[in-house]
């Protein structure tokens, strides 16, 4: 099985796990994010918070944090190969 770091840069493309399933603090990978969210129970609900517990796409950027820590490289330059890899993929986006 391949893991995260053994894949070649230009071929690595990054997703959440969106709408459940973000990384926790019981995750090992939780260790390299540094990217914070304010979130309330969903019955608290407020404009300009995450509910508790569900994942949404602005936590891409700890998807990208934990992959340059494990890769051992600057998070902007893996961010940078990574929009040219959606590029290349969906070219309909530009």
């Amino acid at each position: 099985m391949l893991n995260a770091a053994a894949i070649p840069d230009h071929l690595l493309l990054i997703e959440t796990d969106a709408p459940w399933c973000g990384i926790k603090k019981t995750h090992h990978s939780y260790q390299y994010i540094t990217s914070t969210f304010e979130t309330v129970k969903k019955e608290k609900y407020k404009s300009g918070s995450m509910i508790k517990d569900r994942n949404e796409p602005c936590t891409l950027i700890q998807v990208l944090e934990v992959l340059s820590k494990i890769r051992n490289c600057h998070m902007i330059d893996l961010a940078e190969q990574i929009y040219s890899n959606t590029e290349k993929l969906f070219p309909s986006i530009k």
